[in-house]
């Protein structure tokens, strides 16, 4: 195993996969940046822009994958043979009414979550964004950026703890640089880290603490609203100098759902033990007599907005999940007349 790939996060595991891929001439690497139909491979033939050989990768790779690659001549661009089988991969519901997944990252170890301690500040926000993290198999760390501007800081931190509980929480300052060090700290050699959060919470700005320069664009948010303008306008996979891998993403605007209910256990833990205590083992605590949740709601021992963001992201899913069967089902019908067109024109030749 080279230095370079192992800095990429190379490991055996990868090397089973690539070795299985059976592409002759091709050399392992991974996907460091996208942007429309062009990918930048990096590996132990340094960097080269790609293209996907058509009809052989069934999935668009996205950063953070790991492909069999053929670099090409001189110059030119090269082609990604096959795209790796993934280890992580954090989904989100694409945006609009559409039934696909859009990948946010792929083989992810630790999601960095970040919002800001301003306008953008919401528990809600978290729940969605620690939903995808569990539901994608990565390990989320919470990020509150902005602690400078924030003199309730170390309330909030412990209101976000008490939705995460076990989940570090990070409050820290991208401009003074306060917490960076504790940041810093968490990021680990060999493992990969994505920065997600919405527009302006500075996801780039700590890249830029981390990294020690100023390799990531970065623009202030606005005055009147504190909602961020767009700078990190592609994913980009940045290895560190002291070790370890990071993703910076563009902004989220729509965190929709897209999980399994393992996930929505795992982000409303309190909720699912209580749920034990329920009568019905089929509650679903919206109005059902002898309901532990409803009636822990009532007690002040819940809150009110976490159980509604509960309910709704369960519906977010469920809709989500069958938005996919219907889009498979019109698929495999779609599959299936075309097999039955061709197959009647066959035989009208045969008869003809």
């Amino acid at each position: 195993m080279s230095d370079r790939l192992r800095e990429l996060g190379w490991n055996a595991t990868l090397e089973r996969f690539f070795e299985s891929a059976g592409e002759p001439g091709a050399v392992p690497g991974r996907v460091v940046r996208a942007e429309r139909n062009v990918w930048t491979v990096a590996g132990d033939a340094g960097e080269f822009v790609a293209s996907v050989a058509t009809g052989r990768v069934s999935e668009r790779p996205v950063v953070g994958d790991w492909c069999a690659a053929v670099k090409g001549e001189g110059d030119g661009p090269g082609v990604i043979r096959a795209v790796l089988p993934r280890t992580t991969a954090l989904l989100r519901a694409a945006a609009g009414r559409t039934s696909g997944a859009q990948v946010l990252a792929a083989n992810v170890d630790v999601a960095f979550l970040v919002t800001g301690l301003d306008a953008n500040y919401s528990l809600r926000r978290i729940e969605r964004l620690l939903a995808i993290t569990y539901d994608g198999g990565a390990t989320p760390v919470i990020v509150l950026n902005k602690a400078d501007l924030c003199p309730e800081t170390d309330e909030r931190a412990a209101d976000v703890a008490g939705i995460a509980p076990g989940t570090d929480v990070v409050p820290v300052s991208a401009r003074t640089g306060e917490g960076a060090d504790r940041l810093r700290a968490l990021v680990e050699p060999g493992k990969t880290h994505v920065f997600l959060g919405s527009s302006g919470v500075g996801k780039s700005t700590l890249i830029n603490r981390l990294l020690g320069s100023e390799r990531m664009a970065t623009r202030e948010t606005r005055d009147k609203d504190g909602k961020g303008r767009h700078t990190t306008t592609h994913r980009e996979l940045i290895v560190l100098p002291g070790g370890g891998v990071l993703i910076d993403s563009p902004g989220i605007r729509e965190v929709g759902m897209m999980v399994g209910e393992e996930a929505i256990e795992a982000t409303f833990e309190d909720i699912a033990e209580l749920a034990a205590s329920c009568r019905f083992g089929d509650c679903t605590h919206t109005s059902e007599p002898g309901c532990a949740v409803i009636a822990a709601a009532e007690a002040g021992e819940l809150d009110p907005d976490r159980l509604a963001n509960y309910h709704r992201l369960r519906r977010e899913a469920e809709s989500a999940a069958r938005r996919a069967n219907e889009h498979e089902r019109r698929s495999y019908e779609k599959r299936r007349s075309g097999s039955y067109r061709k197959w009647a024109e066959e035989w009208r030749k045969l008869k003809g």
